[in-house]
C-alpha cells in the first residue's frame, strides 16, 4: 500500500462520536467548498490571484505544471456522516509536511475538535517518515497556537505576509533530538551527552 492509498484508508475515533477520515481529492473537493466560507468569511484576508495580470497567471501555471506532484492530505471530521470539519497539508520537502489549512463549522467548535484531531493526525505523518510537520497561524490565533503548543510545536519564526499578516511558524520535529537541538539553539537548555558531538562541541 502506497502513502495515498494509506491515508485514504486512515480512520480515527475522536471524542463524543466523532470521526477523523482520511479522504481523496474528488470526496474532499466539494465539502471543502461548500463550507470554507462558513468558517473563514469575516478574516481578513487577500486573494492575491484578483492583481495578477494574465500573463503572471499563465507563468505561475507552468510554473505549478513543474513543480511535480507533492503529498497532498486532505481529512474529515464526520459526525454520523455529516461533515463538520477538516484539515488540509502538503509535503514542502523530503522531510517536513505543512499543515496548510484546518476547519471546524462553527456550530461545532468549542468542543476539542481541533486539539483532538491533532495526535491521530501528527502519528500518522510520522509514520509516514516525515522529520518536521510545520504550520503558520496569525500572532493572536491562540485557540490554534497553544493547543499545537501543548502537543510538542515550537515556535520557529515570525513573519509578515501579504495575504494574511503576521504570521507565527511553528516546528513538530518527530525526531527528539532535533528537538533537543533547538531547545539549545534558542537558549531554553545546555547542550546533552547526545547534541554535543551534534553540536560540534565535542
Amino acid at each position: 500500500m502506497n502513502i495515498n492509498q494509506a491515508v485514504t484508508k486512515f480512520r480515527a475515533s475522536l471524542p463524543n462520536g466523532f470521526e477523523l477520515r482520511g479522504m481523496g481529492m474528488e470526496e474532499f473537493k466539494p465539502l471543502f467548498q461548500e463550507n470554507h466560507l462558513k468558517v473563514f468569511a469575516d478574516k481578513a484576508r487577500v486573494d492575491v490571484r484578483a492583481i495578477f495580470t494574465e500573463d503572471e497567471a499563465l507563468r505561475l501555471k507552468a510554473l505549478g505544471e513543474h513543480y511535480g506532484t507533492p503529498l497532498c492530505f486532505r481529512f474529515g471530521i464526520f459526525k454520523d456522516n455529516h461533515f463538520v470539519g477538516w484539515h488540509i497539508g502538503d509535503q514542502k520537502s523530503p522531510e517536513e509536511f505543512y499543515m496548510r489549512n484546518s476547519g471546524i463549522l462553527p456550530e461545532f467548535q468549542g468542543k476539542g475538535l481541533y486539539t483532538a484531531m491533532l495526535n491521530p493526525i501528527m502519528n500518522f505523518l510520522k509514520e509516514c517518515g516525515f522529520q518536521v510537520i510545520s504550520s503558520k497561524h496569525n500572532a493572536t490565533n491562540n485557540r490554534v497556537i497553544v493547543p499545537k503548543l501543548k502537543a510538542g510545536f515550537v515556535i520557529t519564526g515570525l513573519e509578515i505576509s501579504d495575504k494574511f499578516g503576521t504570521m507565527v511558524r511553528l516546528e513538530h520535529f518527530t525526531n527528539p533530538v532535533r528537538r533537543e537541538i533547538v531547545d539549545y539553539r534558542c537558549g531554553q537548555a545546555m547542550p546533552s551527552e547526545t547534541t554535543r558531538p551534534l553540536l560540534g562541541l565535542g
